[in-house]
């Protein structure tokens, strides 16, 4: 689970697993019995009664999500999961509202691992900072950011770019890869020129040349034309 990520549910899949934490005044809270997950639509209809979550490693919740009924989780953004639950101290049953979409192609998980890092940078492997024993640390904050950047931006027709909405994934692996080496460049002992290279593909990663596939059908289609990230629109 990865901390300020939209979750994305593939569209027509018959177990999708959700997480869930229970946010309660700046921290982390663990419930007192079992919460529950209502889900509505884009639209605010009710497609899912309160139903019990499960308890994976507290305070970490899950709920594994049905979504095989297309006619009733169709494609789009914006669904919305409805926590109830107690809290184990002050017993207060608080709401809680997590947003996800159904697509085809969700991006949960990063496009690249610390093998990719290692691959270009093999002599960082020896200088990583201490607790860190692997790049998984720096790969997830990236994905996250190139995901929380994308959903800020608006394309051409002033409409949302969503990372579903990105047919060639090539071009996520090289963002995520920019960001992932700027994260690391952080906590590593290098050169003003070589931090001042890596800081400077990251801030050009998302100018890309990208396919928007509006309809969110994975088939790149006549009116679905490339532009470059650059010109959109925040």
């Amino acid at each position: 689970m990865m901390e300020g990520l939209v979750q994305g549910v593939r569209y027509g899949s018959s177990s999708e697993r959700m997480y869930f934490r229970l946010p309660y005044e700046g921290a982390y809270a663990t419930a007192s019995g079992t919460p529950t997950v209502a889900i509505y639509n884009p639209a605010g209809t009710v497609v899912l009664a309160a139903t019990n979550l499960t308890t994976t490693a507290a305070p970490i919740y899950t709920y594994d999500l049905n979504a095989s009924a297309t006619a009733t989780y169709p494609l789009g953004v914006d669904y919305r999961a409805q926590l109830s639950w107690a809290h184990a101290t002050t017993a207060k049953t608080i709401l809680t509202q997590v947003y996800f979409d159904v697509v085809k192609q969700p991006f949960n998980s990063p496009a690249i691992g610390t093998t990719d890092v290692d691959e270009v940078h093999p002599t960082w492997a020896g200088k990583r900072p201490t607790g860190w024993t692997d790049w998984s640390i720096p790969i997830q904050w990236a994905h996250v950011r190139v995901v929380s950047e994308l959903r800020q931006r608006r394309t051409d027709r002033g409409e949302p770019l969503y990372p579903h909405q990105i047919i060639d994934t090539s071009q996520l692996f090289l963002a995520e890869m920019a960001y992932t080496e700027r994260e690391i460049a952080r906590n590593l002992r290098l050169s003003d020129e070589e931090r001042g290279e890596i800081f400077a593909r990251a801030e050009n990663a998302l100018n890309l040349i990208v396919y928007h596939d509006y309809d969110d059908d994975l088939v790149k289609e006549e009116d679905e034309e490339e532009s470059s990230s650059i010109m959109l629109r925040r």
